[in-house]
């Protein structure tokens, strides 16, 4: 057969629905010998003018891209009143950006305009992507969050988007009062003649120089809300920790113990172990978590704020609370010697860590102390006491870290159901007392920390198993993903077990194998962003992470996850536990508060990683010229992404800045090759770079390798050699661990939120 058409290989991508790559379509149309040169060229050009796709394993699949849920941005709307939108968020590595067509709901159109946003469960025809609409939001497309510069004799906005590299200019009578230097939201008016498209500054936000001004950039941009309404906080004026009426047990006999981080405020669970077993054998653990539920009532101004918020975001040197303080940090919060309204979950399970059996109630505790996990560890693991954890060590401590053991051994052990260990550190951006960055570093992770986690992941799969509400869902990563973690680590001599899908125990064998190498975290990053995002849903697909088949939920942080309201307004209404329990109206409208809250949690996580970036950026900034060691965690046609060691940035190698040469990018190898020398940069390989450039506003930072003309390789790595493998074989060096992994437990304490 000669060269197919690009008719016949959109045809046979879209009957397989699965990615190709190069060398397997050549074999499906039975391309050969001279051919070849041709058929390359069709995939370029199919590639180039969008009809394909090229994944980053290098295999070609069809522009699909689309999620089931998304927020789209109104780009027209015609004489007919057909409204038209895009993507407001589009990787162009996807192909080019679908035209999606907004259908009407039963009630027509919503009254939308051109730039207005909104989130949209998508739809796939063959006549292309449309969209019911969810919810309208708040920002309009022409709306752009920036900086004010002068530039010559007058002003203008520099975003602080960094995919957004347009200059606005401002006219004089349009600058609203904003200085430069200021942090403004301007209304972009494209203007016929102008030089350059033109905005109006409607508000400012603050000075650049502010010690928050960064945070405050990733509060507007992702339009998280800071303040609440006096009607909120009226709400919380009179209220009081209620007493044993209304059915509410008295637990205040049961010595729980909160363990939290050092500095934390709101502690939203307590634990407790008895010391025996019960006559069946089996261990009974005690989880009590803050009664939100009792201040929070359905339909009321704090309800809609909660919900309207989802949860709280932890940026570095702020706290945005899903609740008022004076429940968040106070009435909610499990203090020590206090008493609180919980709702309380005994939880029974055997010598493997089976739950066996579970009850939920409803009372009032009184938390017998507050450890930090730096107590908690030295007084469980190390055997070393203080005054508080001293009296606290045979009778609750220790039972604790026995429970512990056997949790862990039923989710990681040799028998065990395989949950993913996966091990990403946390960095932590040091602040000194005026809110400037100082340095990073990466926070330690002791076993305290599992103790805890996994008493909230038993407690959380009892929560999902005894209502059906919401549940915390994780998907399976598709084959495509897979196929691109297997090729990136083929890099890394480490290949995935030939399952399609392979198991998350299997996926820790991978990890296990890799434990003592320097690119290690690579390996565990790699493997997390192959994975599919955790969200909430009425349909309970199960847990791929945690290897749970079914009824997982969010149940033990209320405090600041509106999904775990819900759990526990639903859990009040299964047992007849009060009466402000989860109503059957209510229930009618799960699926869109899913869809709400899973939009909210990406919006933080964003936001926390947009401030995190231009922090660092910023601390950088005053470090143009200094040299750091890093590793290159990443390579592209266009240079190289570099990892610095000492405070976790990362950094860009434009490819103009290596050795004059001709580099080729080998997909497979993850590596620029010189043409000429010969020289190689490769996925993995430790560097020293300079710093050139750091935009604190938009969080870029440029960098330059020392050495370069040596280029960058895994030392004895043969880049012709298939069978490298400086992984080669078993390896178990060190112990796993794990950052906040599930979810169920950390406050940004970092790792997948699961």
């Amino acid at each position: 057969m000669a060269v197919p058409s690009a008719q016949d290989i959109i045809a046979f991508l879209t009957k397989t629905q699965e990615p190709f790559s190069k060398n397997d379509l050549a074999r499906a149309f039975r391309v050969k010998n001279d051919d070849r040169i041709g058929f390359k060229n069709l995939l370029r050009e199919m590639t180039r003018n969008g009809s394909l796709i090229k994944h980053p394993g290098g295999g070609y699949g069809l522009p699909d891209g689309l999620p089931e849920v998304g927020i789209i941005e109104v780009t027209d709307i015609t004489i007919d009143g057909e409204v038209y939108a895009r993507p407001s968020q589009w990787d162009e590595s996807r192909g080019p950006e679908p035209r999606v067509v907004i259908e009407p709901d039963r009630k027509g159109h919503p009254a939308m305009a051109r730039g207005d946003r909104a989130l949209v469960r998508f739809k796939k025809s063959a006549d292309g992507a449309s969209a019911r609409t969810i919810r309208r939001l708040d920002t309009p497309e022409n709306r752009v969050l920036g900086v004010v510069e002068r530039e010559g004799k007058g002003f203008v906005l520099i975003p602080t988007n960094k995919k957004n590299r347009n200059v606005y200019e401002i006219p004089a009578a349009d600058l609203n009062g904003a200085e430069r230097g200021q942090i403004v939201m301007a209304e972009v008016q494209p203007t016929r003649g102008a030089r350059q498209t033109v905005a109006r500054v409607r508000d400012v936000i603050g000075k650049m120089d502010d010690p928050k001004a960064i945070s405050m950039i990733a509060v507007h941009e992702m339009g998280l809300r800071t303040e609440f309404s006096a009607a909120v906080l009226a709400e919380t004026d009179n209220m009081k920790v209620p007493g044993l009426e209304g059915g509410r047990e008295d637990l205040r006999h049961i010595p729980l113990v909160t363990i939290d981080p050092a500095d934390a405020r709101d502690r939203d669970d307590a634990v407790y172990v008895y010391p025996e077993k019960t006559k069946e054998g089996w261990t009974h653990l005690v989880v009590a978590i803050a009664d939100v539920a009792h201040y929070v009532k359905t339909g009321s101004a704090l309800d809609k704020e909660a919900f309207a918020r989802g949860n709280s975001t932890y940026l570095p040197d702020m706290v945005i609370p899903m609740l008022p303080e004076q429940l968040s940090n106070n009435l909610c919060s499990l203090a020590p010697n206090e008493n609180r309204a919980c709702m309380a979950v005994d939880i029974f399970f055997d010598d493997q860590g089976q739950l066996q059996k579970y009850k939920f109630r409803r009372g009032l505790m009184r938390s017998v102390a507050a450890l930090s996990y730096e107590q908690a560890q030295a007084a469980m693991v190390d055997g070393v006491t203080d005054d508080v954890t001293g009296p606290l060590l045979e009778p609750i401590l220790k039972p604790l870290f026995d429970a512990y053991k056997i949790l862990r051994n039923a989710s990681h052990g040799p028998k065990g159901r395989g949950a993913l260990d996966l091990s990403v550190p946390e960095r932590k951006i040091v602040m000194d007392e005026n809110n400037k960055m100082t340095g990073v570093r990466i926070r330690p992770h002791f076993e305290a920390h599992e103790v805890i986690e996994e008493m909230m992941v038993i407690a959380n799969l009892a929560a999902g198993l005894a209502e059906d509400s919401v549940y915390r869902i994780h998907d399976k990563p598709t084959p495509q993903k897979m196929e691109s973690l297997g090729e990136y680590l083929e890099a890394f001599g480490v290949s995935l077990p030939k399952a399609q899908i392979p198991k998350p125990g299997q996926l820790n064998e991978v990890l296990n194998r890799v434990a003592g190498h320097p690119y290690k975290h690579l390996v565990n990053e790699a493997m997390l962003r192959s994975m599919a995002q955790a969200q909430y849903s009425t349909d309970d697909i199960g847990h791929y992470g945690l290897a749970l088949p079914q009824g997982y939920a969010h149940f033990t942080s209320p405090i600041r996850r509106y999904s775990d309201l819900v759990k526990h307004r639903g859990l009040i209404a299964k047992f007849n536990l009060g009466k402000d329990g989860l109503r059957e109206d209510e229930r009618a409208t799960l699926p869109e508060v899913c869809e709400h809250i899973s939009t909210t949690e990406r919006a933080s996580v964003q936001a926390e990683r947009n401030a995190v970036d231009r922090f660092t950026a910023a601390f950088l900034a005053e470090q143009i010229g200094a040299q750091f060691n890093g590793r290159i965690r990443g390579v592209t046609r266009h240079g190289l992404f570099v990892e610095l060691s000492d405070t976790g940035a990362d950094g860009f190698v434009p490819v103009r800045m290596l050795p004059r040469d001709h580099y080729h990018h080998d997909e497979k190898r993850h590596a620029l090759v010189g043409e000429r020398s010969g020289r190689i940069f490769r996925l993995g390989a430790q560097v020293m770079a300079t710093v050139v450039d750091a935009e604190r506003v938009s969080g870029n930072t440029i960098l330059e390798l020392v050495g370069a003309e040596n280029g960058a390789d895994i030392p004895g790595a043969d880049f012709g050699d298939s069978t490298f493998s400086p992984g080669g074989g078993r390896h178990r060096g060190g112990h796993n661990r794990r950052g906040n992994s599930h979810g169920g437990r950390g406050k940004n304490r970092g790792g997948p939120r699961r």
